[in-house]
């Protein structure tokens, strides 16, 4: 089964991808990610420029002071 989730280096989000758990797996062991989260269903959804944090994900600065941003959906590329 497929889920998406959000690759994670240091505190900062760099993509979100949609995998299974085969997939998951592979990426855990390259050792290239801090966290990888699953973020299927979360409303908003976090995605590229978000942090993380103790398990918990912090919006871009740039949308809490009104500035667009655009979220990616799984058509569009995230990096």
């Amino acid at each position: 089964m497929s889920k998406e989730v959000a690759l994670i280096r240091s505190t900062a989000v760099i993509s979100v991808i949609i995998a299974d758990d085969n997939y998951i797996d592979y990426l855990s062991n390259l050792n290239e990610y801090d966290h990888i989260v699953d973020v299927t269903g979360m409303s908003p959804r976090p995605g590229i420029g978000w942090s993380y944090d103790n398990g918990e994900f912090f919006i871009p600065e740039e949308v809490i002071a009104g500035e667009p941003y655009i979220e990616p959906t799984p058509e569009q590329p995230t990096e």
